[in-house]
């Protein structure tokens, strides 16, 4: 017997030309070529394919099939005719065979055609907001909008496209997560949730359809369908896909402001990023090797022994890889699919003999425990009881993803954790599923967080959720609704840290941008992704600090990131498992002093994370001030001279410019008006000049003049003495000791120590002249 393949939606994906089976378009429009791409599974000589074409009522007629090539599925087979007249329906079958009387054939597909039509009455206006509902007739017209079109077969609307007027000179940001620049390129960008494994450039695990001019225009198009944006000379063009789905509703928000900055505060009123507990914004620690709690103790021990300062720990190598939710080699007796286990249920062996007490450990001192997760369930070979159990149960109570023919739904082949079953967070009986199975690790051990991975696993219009919703519709939406389900879990006093994302899940989690590799070009990207995405509305963001994957990074690149990071919101160590244990791939100052045999770079880690450390106050304030007032934690500066260097406000009162060459190098620099004081020669500069500087193993940083900065110091008011601890005991006033007076209000029974700034030093900072209230 014969298996036809075709997929006439394709995967919905607009990046990747590996499946060859759909139908090129996916909507056809009326009096234009249609191609039909399938596959038969099998091809014997002297066979034909052909297709059996209805259009309408005509009668039935015969389309030959011409063979282009064999794929590993067998002989790929297309054919071609052109689509009737908008609202017709069209149906086809692939046939194949020697001939028609012992042909074999199969399903029938089909489609409807469509035309362009004007939409521009089908928008009411209520605020600042564009709703598009069938049934307005308005006259809706906004200047800036020179056309609004869609595709309709004569009762309902979809794709639409949006025509903008660009004005000259001006420059777009936005769109979320991409890696290729700041502006905006005169080319095609696309809102879709992907899984790009490292060279990510215009690909992003977490974009945003929010684009905005430094003309003070921007627009925010609030729905879960792809979005692509076209950017030529004189014009924007903003397409919705909606995956051949009737479009019932859609939102677009319509801004014009004074200046970026107040189009980036509408953005964060819509994705209302939550402030992470304070000890979020301390160094981390993680390495995907960590696969024992032997490793995990010996971390501890290290940076214990070497006094080395950190708040969080990750794991991510810690559970059975099935269920996600049991440490690696634990005893228990099943329990069916709808019930939880709790502590008392598991005896624990090697690996993980006792995760309580680890945690326990790391807690004493200071160091939260953050575990890995994935919404999936796996589907390995050796499947364990609990895993059966659990899988039968989701499928029973329709917990998981579905196909349109009722089938549960598995990530495609190639695609990362394929054949794994997808938790359908869309529906509250999935998310207090999975809740309750993890309930344990949260309550009874004290896990802090969840590195929640994954998100991007809804694949093809027909993978459906929450009751017969297409993933063309709700693939963005996902890392919303899986990283909410995990947010109620964790509480208020937990936190998030995920690498996919879309508009609003800031409220939940935060971000870390993607998984890449250890080179100098990587880290230019990486901080470009991070800029992105704090200007679409989510301002706490990190990367992994000289790179995830490849080799170790240069002994040069490791301290340059290391300096560069203690200005950026989230500051984590990270790297992959090279799946053989020498050498070992840690990116730890331990390991990369062995590698390297220098201990030196132990010593320069320590100062970095102390300075960290004792920078926390100034930090945890500003990112508080970020979450309540919709100022980006790290903002670029607009307007300024500075496009040949990456640049940005870190707080309120800092600016960084982060060494990002591989070569020592001059930049120009212009900094906004008024004093800005050198971190580290202590030198002040005026804002508006035009100033030269040579990037050299630290970034540039200024601070502003009469800033106040609130640190944490100890007796030796050493900024690089390691501290451990979290709280606000000292404020550094940017201005000689002379203006003593300006500060006499700043009084708080926090507040031990006061400093002020005296001569440069060689000691690469300023001098602090200190005294005791």
């Amino acid at each position: 017997m014969t298996n036809f393949i075709h997929l006439p939606y394709g995967t919905q994906n607009p990046y990747d030309g590996e499946y060859k089976y759909e139908r090129d378009p996916y909507i056809p429009i009326a009096g234009e070529k249609v191609i039909l791409n399938y596959a038969t599974d099998r091809g014997i000589l002297g066979q034909r394919s052909w297709v059996e074409l209805r259009i309408g009522d005509e009668k039935t007629r015969i389309i030959r099939s011409e063979c282009r090539r064999n794929v590993p599925e067998g002989p790929l087979w297309y054919a071609k005719f052109q689509a009737p007249k908008a609202g017709t329906k069209v149906t086809y079958r692939f046939g194949f065979g020697r001939g028609f009387k012992t042909a074999e054939y199969s399903d029938w597909y089909e489609f409807t055609a469509k035309e362009w039509t004007s939409i521009e009455d089908k928008f009411k206006v209520t605020n600042e907001i564009l709703s598009f509902k069938a049934e307005h007739s308005t006259k809706t017209k906004k200047e800036r909008i020179k056309a609004i079109k869609a595709l309709t077969d004569g009762k309902n609307y979809f794709d639409m496209t949006f025509i903008i007027q660009r004005k000259p000179g001006e420059n777009f940001y936005g769109l979320g997560e991409h890696y290729d620049s700041l502006v905006l390129q005169n080319e095609d960008y696309f809102a879709f949730v992907y899984d790009q494994w490292k060279v990510q450039k215009k690909k992003g695990y977490a974009p945003v359809p929010f684009i905005f001019s430094d003309k003070g225009f921007g627009l925010f198009f609030d729905t879960g369908y792809v979005t692509k944006y076209t950017l030529s000379e004189d014009k924007l063009i903003v397409s919705v896909f909606s995956g051949d789905l009737p479009i019932q509703h859609l939102d677009l928000h319509y801004w014009e402001k004074d200046n970026p900055i107040e189009l980036i505060k509408e953005m964060y009123k819509v994705s209302q990023p939550t402030l992470p507990p304070k000890w979020a914004f301390g160094p981390w620690l993680s390495a995907n090797q960590w696969n024992s709690q032997k490793k995990m103790e010996e971390v501890l021990q290290k940076v214990t022994d070497l006094n080395l300062p950190s708040t969080v720990a990750v794991i991510e190598a810690w559970s059975d890889e099935q269920s996600f939710y049991i440490f690696n080699g634990a005893q228990y007796e099943p329990v069916d699919g709808d019930e939880a286990l709790s502590l008392k249920d598991f005896i624990f062996n090697d690996p993980w003999p006792d995760p309580k007490k680890m945690v326990d450990d790391y807690e004493k001192r200071g160091i939260k425990m953050v575990l890995w997760q994935i919404p999936v369930l796996n589907s390995p070979e050796n499947i364990s009881k609990q895993h059966e159990n659990d899988k039968k149960y989701v499928k029973d109570e329709k917990l998981i993803a579905f196909n349109k023919d009722g089938s549960p739904y598995q990530i495609p082949k190639g695609k990362w954790f394929e054949h794994s079953n997808v938790v359908d967070f869309f529906k509250d009986e999935s998310k207090r599923w999975w809740q309750s199975k993890r309930k344990y690790l949260f309550d009874e051990i004290g896990i802090a967080g969840l590195k929640t991975d994954g998100g991007e696993h809804l694949w093809g219009r027909d993978t459906l959720v929450n009751d017969n919703e297409s993933a063309a519709k709700t693939r963005n939406l996902y890392p919303e609704v899986y990283f909410q389900a995990a947010k109620e879990l964790v509480g208020d006093d937990g936190l998030l840290f995920s690498r996919a994302g879309y508009s609003r899940s800031p409220k939940s989690t935060i971000f870390w941008v993607g998984d890449e590799d250890s080179n100098f070009e990587a880290m230019h990207d990486n901080f470009i992704a991070g800029l992105n995405v704090s200007i679409s509305g989510n301002p706490f963001w990190g990367w992994d600090i000289a790179g995830f994957s490849g080799e170790l990074p240069s002994k040069e690149l490791y301290l340059t990131a290391l300096w560069n990071s203690i200005f950026v919101p989230i500051f984590q160590l990270h790297s992959e498992d090279p799946q053989d244990p020498v050498p070992s791939a840690e990116r730890t100052p331990w390991n990369m002093a062995e590698v390297y045999d220098d201990p030196g770079i132990i010593n320069i880690y320590r100062r970095v994370v102390s300075l960290r450390m004792s920078l926390l106050p100034y930090i945890y304030k500003e990112a508080s001030y970020s979450a309540q007032n919709g100022v980006p934690l790290t903002t670029p500066i607009f307007g300024m001279d500075n496009s040949s260097q990456l640049c940005y406000y870190f707080g309120r009162d800092m600016i960084v410019f982060p060494n990002l060459s591989e070569e020592k190098t001059d930049i120009n620099i212009e900094l906004p008006e008024g004093g800005w004081i050198n971190l580290w020669t202590g030198k002040k500069v005026e804002g508006k000049e035009k100033l030269t500087y040579t990037m050299d193993k630290l970034p540039q940083v200024f601070v502003r003049e009469n800033a106040a900065v609130e640190v944490s110091v100890d007796e030796s008011t050493d900024l690089f003495s390691p501290r451990w601890g979290l709280e606000e005991n000292g404020v550094i006033f940017f201005a000689p000791k002379e203006r003593k007076s300006q500060f006499q209000n700043y009084r708080n029974g926090k507040v031990k120590l006061i400093g002020y700034i005296a001569n440069s030093s060689s000691d690469d900072i300023i001098d602090i002249n200190w005294e005791k209230i």
